[in-house]
């Protein structure tokens, strides 16, 4: 009798995904797929600057996975502030990529303002809807 209602459990489950995987496939995934994602100056900067797109420096956001579905750039969530692991892990970088999105504000994440204050900020690039930062640990240092 349990095996008959775990399988009948996992068959509902199943169809579930499948209905809402077919609707990503139709749709996208939700949001992402807006103007004000798909035309981000933002998001532009990112698609067109090649220095981002090197290896060696890791790049977070409070949107990565927007920047992966509109760019193919793989980064990392900005640490939440209640990991102490996470964020010694990203101050452990010499140098990082911050790509901050103003319509992706969560407040649970390190803001720029936490990690300015033992990280060097190196260059920010600015837009209408949201930022780049350049991070070292030093001044000058890449």
């Amino acid at each position: 009798m349990a095996i008959v209602a775990a399988g009948c459990m996992e068959y509902g489950q199943w169809d579930l995904y499948k209905f809402n995987w077919n609707g990503i496939k139709y749709a996208g995934i939700p949001g992402y797929t807006e103007d004000s994602w798909t035309q981000s100056q933002t998001m532009d900067f990112v698609r067109h600057n090649p220095e981002l797109h090197k290896p060696g420096a890791p790049i977070y956001s409070n949107a990565y996975e927007g920047i992966w579905f509109l760019t193919g750039v793989m980064s990392d969530l900005i640490p939440h502030k209640d990991l102490p692991w996470d964020i010694k892990d990203l101050m452990k970088e010499d140098h990082f990529y911050v790509i901050w999105f103003d319509d992706a504000l969560n407040t649970d994440l390190l803001s720029i303002e936490a990690i300015s204050q033992s990280k060097h900020k190196e260059k920010e690039y600015h837009f209408n809807d949201g930022a780049v930062y350049y991070f070292t640990t030093e001044q000058g240092v890449h």
